[in-house]
């Protein structure tokens, strides 16, 4: 539009030697199409170009290898470029068609006066689509930011997670007895400092199942809508494994298991809803699957099994030796080792499968990346915001 007002003398000119307004409407059209095919030719370039590179630098586990471009999409954009730049083009035709030219030597104020205001709107409307650009972008780079800060509650560091079964019939307390035995041995391993075990893993397998919890001495739910909690299991030393932050109280030892007095460990979400404003430690609750009273022996802060963006969860934590078997014969070992727990990986399933030949290991995840895939798009997102 800038271009065609500049050339308004010019277009006078030609009108005083006879040029027909028509001839140089279609001229303008012409070019305007021209410049806007060319436009759209580049942006396809541009488009593939970018998703090529955009792919090639993420994980082979990232969901962006999937993204394409889209053919009706890219039609659609081509078509709307194109048409833009033949309205933009023709718009200062059409103008200057509806209003008497004036020769080259007969200069009207209004020649500088339509530029100066049909610039300064042009520029206006490029400076606040720029910073509408810029405050979104800092303010989608910032919340990225806050999220690889946010407190999940424990310390994926040098973790290594295998979910393993025993899937040949064996009983209840066989199969402890043969987690209890894998655990001894992977804890005896070199370059393992803890070695534990639970239901659920952090951003893996994530605790969906919740029960209508009684407080002693006060009167059993009627509904199973409140209060509910989260019910897992662990083995002992689970705590100490994913360095969970111990609030108040103990964790689950080897003393908690089958004859002994039932215990449980909640949030602390969990533990204030419970009992507002007073201490849960020594208190004991009844959950709807079991008819004994278990006695809470610690409170931990709240954790982030769901995701980097997910809502924390309060859980109860119950001793894998002492619950019934409501969790078949599937669990999670957790592995904190002081090497590279990449190169730990096929030695723990080796020491695993010299322990019980029968175990099923069904996966095997580095921690640690598995958090870091879970916010990959995020990573991406705010890539392709910087780069604009």
């Amino acid at each position: 539009m800038g271009e065609g007002l500049a050339r308004r003398q010019e277009f006078s000119t030609r009108v005083a030697i006879g040029a027909g307004r028509g001839r140089i409407l279609r001229q303008l059209l012409i070019e305007s199409g021209i410049l806007g095919f060319l436009g759209a030719v580049l942006g396809i370039g541009l488009s593939y170009a970018g998703t090529a590179a955009l792919a090639g630098a993420a994980p082979l586990t990232s969901r962006i290898h999937d993204i394409g471009v889209d053919v009706p999409v890219l039609l659609f954009s081509v078509g709307t470029g194109v048409l833009v730049g033949m309205v933009f083009g023709l718009a200062p035709g059409l103008r200057l068609s509806n209003r008497p030219f004036h020769l080259p030597g007969n200069r009207v104020r209004g020649v500088a006066v339509d530029r100066k205001t049909a610039a300064n709107v042009i520029i206006s409307a490029e400076v606040a689509g720029t910073v509408l650009l810029l405050v979104m972008g800092a303010l989608f780079l910032r919340t990225v930011d806050r999220l690889f800060d946010v407190d999940l509650g424990f310390d994926p560091e040098d973790i290594v997670s295998m979910r393993v079964a025993v899937k040949d019939g064996r009983s209840y307390p066989e199969i402890v007895s043969v987690y209890e035995r894998v655990l001894e041995r992977l804890r005896e391993t070199p370059g393992v400092s803890h070695a534990s075990a639970s239901w659920h893993a952090p951003f893996l397998f994530v605790p969906r199942m919740t029960f209508p919890v009684e407080r002693e001495g006060s009167p059993p739910p009627e509904s199973q809508a409140e209060p509910r909690v989260f019910f897992e299991v662990a083995m002992p030393g689970y705590f100490e494994t994913m360095g969970i932050h111990l609030l108040e109280g103990r964790t689950l030892t080897t003393e908690d298991r089958d004859g002994t007095p039932g215990v449980v460990l909640m949030g602390e979400t969990t533990a204030r809803a419970l009992w507002p404003g007073r201490s849960a430690v020594g208190r004991r609750i009844r959950l709807s699957f079991d008819e004994g009273w278990y006695t809470v022996v610690g409170v931990f802060a709240d954790l982030r099994y769901q995701g980097m963006r997910g809502e924390a969860i309060s859980p109860v934590f119950g001793s894998r030796l002492q619950n019934p078997a409501i969790y078949g014969i599937r669990l999670n070992l957790v592995v904190k080792t002081t090497q590279d727990p990449l190169g730990m990986v096929g030695p723990l399933r080796d020491i695993v499968h010299s322990v019980d030949s029968h175990v099923l290991i069904q996966e095997s995840r580095i921690l640690t990346r598995v958090i870091s895939e879970s916010v990959v798009d995020d990573r991406y997102r705010a890539l392709l915001l910087g780069s604009f």
